[in-house]
């Protein structure tokens, strides 16, 4: 997630579709990764188990709807707009929507 070659932090590298689902589900408690990848996506195949996962996670939580839907794909390696990232990570859209708990 966020890597650059050699497994590095790139803070300033660009976020792909792939990155965020990963991080959507690190950063929210009630978003979660199935036990196992379903196939949901026929594009998230080169991707990393986890990052399958991630995916699918967000799309049963109907966090997204991937980026195309004849055939269903996701778009994982097209950088993710900082307009959609203020979007799901911000305060109110995203926990309005998904009633996320207050601590």
């Amino acid at each position: 997630m966020i890597r650059a070659p050699g497994g590095n932090f790139a803070p300033g590298g660009a976020v792909t579709r792939a990155d965020m689902a990963e991080m959507l589900v690190a950063a929210f408690a009630h978003l979660s990764a199935p036990d196992r990848a379903k196939g949901l996506f026929t594009d998230t195949a080169g991707l990393t188990d986890g990052a399958v996962r991630a995916v699918e996670g967000i799309a049963a939580a109907e966090v997204t709807t991937g980026c195309a839907a004849a055939p269903r794909r996701y778009c994982p390696d097209e950088n993710s707009r900082t307009g959609t990232n203020g979007l799901l990570l911000g305060p109110e859209p995203f926990n309005r929507r998904h009633k996320r708990p207050r601590p």
